[in-house]
């Protein structure tokens, strides 16, 4: 247990160092990122800031067990056009799936949410039917971020 939470300190601060270096353009659009309210594990939500950033998008990255409210306040406040979650496992379904249709109804139908992880791979269903964008991999994720931003654009 030691070893992996040397490893994940390591590796958190590292990637921490990389999105507190990232430079994006003021006027990019924003992004909300966190994990659901009860999921301690953020190195996935800090990768997907990562490639937010790369996509050109202005990370605001909140950390792990944000309540839905919270979330959804955060991208009023920020004027943000997403939100991606981070779910490392689905040991909760019916609170998350709680969470999650919380977080769609504050949020209402303008705002694109994106759910990833392995916790949210078993959930596909659930979340297609919410409207929720699963993120498969690395490369559709940035392929969806393209899509949504050329899309506000038109």
């Amino acid at each position: 247990i030691i070893n992996e939470h040397m490893t994940t300190t390591v590796i958190h601060s590292f990637l921490w160092n990389l999105l507190r270096s990232a430079e994006v353009s003021e006027t990019s659009p924003k992004i909300v990122i966190s994990t659901p309210s009860g999921h301690q594990h953020e190195l996935g939500a800090l990768a997907i800031a990562l490639i937010a950033c790369e996509a050109n998008w202005r990370s605001l990255y909140f950390g792990s067990s944000l309540p839905s409210e919270e979330i959804a306040a955060a991208v009023k406040y920020a004027d943000a056009r997403a939100v991606a979650l981070s779910i490392t496992y689905h040991e909760d379904s019916h609170q998350l799936n709680l969470e999650v249709k919380k977080l769609r109804r504050y949020l209402g139908d303008d705002i694109t949410i994106f759910i990833g992880g392995q916790g949210a791979l078993p959930l596909v269903e659930f979340f297609n039917a919410n409207e929720i964008q699963v993120i498969k991999d690395v490369e559709s994720f940035r392929a969806a971020l393209d899509k949504l931003h050329k899309l506000r654009q038109d």
